[in-house]
């Protein structure tokens, strides 16, 4: 599909209603088409994920607003920001700026910190990922969201058996075949770097730990 030949000055044409919008949104899409969202309905007709289904005039508005906000932001917050750190006397938080100095000399706490925690009964977010064979990005949005309960301690979240439990019930319930495939195929994931690791080999995800360092 074309999906330049639905996209006007004023308006956007749904290709599947012909109903003339602002933009096409996946709400439009979920609840008039039955589609999950926008990412299962570009895949299914090759749109680019990268391709914002929006009318010219509506793109422009956006634009504006966009750069209307980063100027308010940028006059009214910024200052509040950094004459707070001057006040402490800090550009960012002690901790964190310790943990990036001893990062960088490969002396972080952030692993001796986990390891405490799990001796406390807590489990770290990648832990409870690998425990239910998931991506650590997706418990990481699942905490963020508030479907998996979490602590936060040093910067750094904690999970317990029990919520982790609590949690693979919520999955299983509400998305079975998504979490049943997810769970397969991050198993399958986890199994083959468990295998490496009894060879010696060490994941990216394992030696950013080790070192202190995000992952990305």
């Amino acid at each position: 599909m074309n999906i330049q030949e639905y996209i006007f000055e004023d308006y956007v044409i749904c290709p599947i209603c012909n109903e003339k919008l602002a933009f096409l949104s996946g709400s439009h899409l979920k609840y008039k088409h039955g589609y999950e969202g926008m990412r299962e309905f570009k895949i299914e007709y090759g749109i680019p994920f990268g391709l914002a289904i929006v009318s010219h005039a509506t793109r422009e508005k956006m634009r504006k607003q966009g750069k209307k906000r980063s100027e308010w932001f940028k006059k009214e917050v910024m200052p509040i920001g950094l004459r707070m750190a001057k006040d402490k006397e800090l550009i960012v938080p002690k901790e964190s700026r310790e943990h990036m100095g001893r990062a960088r000399r490969g002396k972080t706490w952030r692993p001796e910190f986990i390891r405490q925690q799990r001796q406390e009964g807590w489990i770290d977010l990648r832990d409870a990922a690998n425990k239910l064979g998931l991506a650590y990005n997706y418990a990481r949005k699942c905490a963020t969201d508030g479907r998996l309960q979490t602590v936060t301690k040093k910067g750094i979240r904690f999970t317990t058996e029990e919520w982790v439990e609590e949690w693979r019930a919520v999955l299983e319930k509400n998305r079975p075949h998504r979490y049943d495939g997810l769970a397969k195929a991050h198993q399958w994931k986890y199994n083959l770097i468990s295998q490496m690791k009894e060879e010696g080999w060490l994941d990216l995800a394992d030696a950013a730990s080790r070192v202190g360092l995000s992952f990305s």
